[in-house]
C-alpha cells in the first residue's frame, strides 16, 4: 500500500472483481486457496473499504487462521512433545492430546499409530510393532453438539489417548 505509487492497492481491491482478483493472487501472490481470499477480500471490502494495511489484516483473518502454526512452530514444539513422550511415560501410563487442526491430529495420530511421525511402521524381527504406544481407540473422541453449541471453537477439537506399552 505504497502512497507513491499511481494505482494504490485500495483502488486495485475496488476495481477488481473476484474473478480478477483471484487471478492476481495466484499469478502474482502464488496464493493456494487464490479464490477463497478473493472472496473473502471482496466481501470485506464491500462492507468497509480496504484503505490500510491494518485493514487489510483483519479482511484476511478469516482464511488465514493457519498463520500462527507457522510462527509460533507449534508443529515443531508437538513433534518435540511426542518424541519425549515416549521417555518420560512409564508403561501404562496414558498419553492424552487434544489438537484443533488436522496437521496438529495427524502428527498425533501418527505418533499413536506407529511411533513415527510420518505414520511408518516398524516390526522387530518376529513382525511385531515396535511403537512405544497403543491407541485406546482408533477414532478421535470429538465435541457433541452441545458442547459445540456452548464453544463454536470446539468443533474443531480431537482428543486422542494411547497407552505407553
Amino acid at each position: 500500500m505504497d502512497h507513491r505509487a499511481k494505482r494504490t492497492a485500495s483502488q486495485l481491491l475496488r476495481d477488481l472483481d473476484e474473478a480478477a482478483l483471484t487471478h492476481l493472487l495466484r499469478t502474482y501472490g502464488e496464493v493456494d486457496a487464490a479464490h477463497r481470499v478473493a472472496r473473502q477480500l471482496v466481501k470485506a471490502n464491500a462492507e468497509t473499504r480496504i484503505g490500510t494495511t491494518l485493514q487489510l489484516v483483519e479482511a484476511l483473518k478469516p482464511v488465514t487462521p493457519r498463520a500462527r502454526i507457522a510462527v509460533n512452530d507449534e508443529l515443531g514444539s508437538l513433534e518435540a512433545l511426542l518424541k519425549q513422550s515416549a521417555e518420560v511415560i512409564a508403561p501404562g501410563g496414558m498419553l492424552v492430546i487434544m489438537s484443533y487442526h488436522s496437521l496438529e491430529d495427524r502428527l498425533v495420530k501418527n505418533w499413536m499409530r506407529s511411533g513415527d511421525l510420518g505414520g511408518v511402521e516398524t516390526k522387530d524381527l518376529y513382525g511385531n510393532r515396535t511403537r512405544p504406544f497403543n491407541p485406546t481407540s482408533n477414532k478421535p473422541i470429538q465435541p457433541t453438539d452441545e458442547e459445540i453449541a456452548i464453544n463454536p471453537r470446539a468443533r474443531s477439537a480431537r482428543l486422542r489417548t494411547a497407552e505407553r506399552t
